[in-house]
């Protein structure tokens, strides 16, 4: 019985997400211990500290049960996070990551007649999901400075357009558009704009406040870069409670696990340590900015994320050979090569200087700087 040609045609063509390969993997690959590997290619954030959010789970752990099932509407944590965010509860919508939501979104939105525009480069798993529901991806070239082009998003815009996909800061980039064009983008369209603010406590400004004026806006949000909870596996979505509840009636029952939830306003609590924590990677990422820029072989790209694109400039070793020499140093950063318009690129985690200084000294022993 051949049950492949059962699948759904969507899949005919589909190439599944890649993370990278396991640390595992790359260990037992390289010869090095996995806790000895300097790993700068998830854009995690190594400021806070494990112990310290070891302690906070703990909390939440001690007033969990664990023999029911969740609070569906995750009410103590949405009405901890409406106080922080400054939204009213019935616009927030908590999920199993940000990925997790751009499920639900997909779920309500895409079918084989629509498309979906996005910026290119830009975050893969918009393609990802539009490609499993068999909508059609519009991709939009950012401009030569890595800046969004709105007037041609609005001209791919038709009546087929579901949504409109905008992750600022951009990842892999790592800038932050202009607000005023994100603006200019929502006041002229008919169209939902989903505002990816995943990095956005590394930025200038957000945009959560907008929700309120705009019907067509979507704002979402990570809790696995800025807040050190990449390993639970927490996102939010804040938007206008009718939409809210057409994605809530969406979404698979009890997405998000009891202690996730506990620990959402023992988080919000510390939100000064967190916020303390981003200004510690902020200001690494200037250091570790102007120390790459030293490096004459690759040229390096201003962010407000909490990574930093660079390109190989030299002609003497390509960007991939150059990632391979330093996987086998123990220091991991993430393949761009792929990418559109990224020919020659990686993307490098602000790591802790320690992290930092290993990644330097890796890079200056394999391209021979003095």
């Amino acid at each position: 019985m051949n049950l492949i040609q059962n699948l759904s045609k969507n899949l005919k063509n589909f190439e599944p997400y890649t993370a990278g390969a396991s640390m595992p993997d790359i260990s037992k690959k390289i010869g090095i211990p996995v806790d000895k590997i300097v790993k700068l290619d998830a854009n995690e954030n190594f400021f806070i500290e494990e112990d310290w959010i070891r302690t906070r789970i703990k909390e939440a752990v001690s007033e969990t049960p664990m023999v029911i099932y969740p609070d569906k509407l995750g009410i103590n944590a949405r009405e901890a996070l409406s106080n922080y965010l400054g939204v009213e509860m019935e616009q927030l919508l908590l999920g199993c990551g940000s990925d997790d939501l751009l499920l639900n979104l997909s779920c309500a939105f895409f079918d084989q007649e629509s498309n979906i525009i996005t910026t290119q480069p830009s975050f893969s798993m918009y393609e990802f999901f539009a490609n499993l529901f068999g909508a059609n991806m519009r991709s939009v070239d950012l401009k030569s400075d890595f800046q969004i082009d709105i007037d041609t998003i609005l001209s791919q815009i038709d009546e087929k357009t579901k949504l409109i996909f905008i992750a600022t800061p951009n990842n892999p980039t790592g800038n932050q558009f202009p607000k005023e064009e994100i603006l200019n983008l929502i006041e002229n369209s008919n169209t939902l704009i989903i505002v990816d603010e995943a990095y956005v406590d590394f930025a200038n400004y957000n945009m959560i406040k907008y929700i309120n004026d705009y019907d067509n806006l979507a704002i979402l949000r990570t809790f696995s870069k800025s807040w050190g909870l990449a390993g639970l596996r927490i996102g939010l979505c804040a938007t206008n409670s009718e939409l809210i509840n057409i994605l809530r009636g969406v979404q698979i029952p009890f997405t998000l696990n009891s202690v996730s939830q506990s620990l959402i306003p023992i988080m919000v609590k510390n939100e000064n340590y967190i916020k303390n924590k981003a200004k510690e990677v902020i200001k690494e990422r200037e250091w570790l900015y102007n120390q790459l820029r030293a490096i004459n072989q690759l040229i390096v790209y201003k962010s407000q994320a909490n990574f930093i694109l660079v390109r190989s400039n030299t002609e003497k070793m390509t960007m991939k050979e150059l990632i391979n020499a330093l996987m086998y140093k123990g220091v991991l950063i993430r393949d761009q090569t792929y990418v559109k318009n990224l020919d020659n690129c990686a993307r490098i985690t602000v790591g802790t200087r320690d992290m930092n200084f290993k990644l330097l000294e890796s890079l200056k022993e394999i391209l021979k700087l003095s």
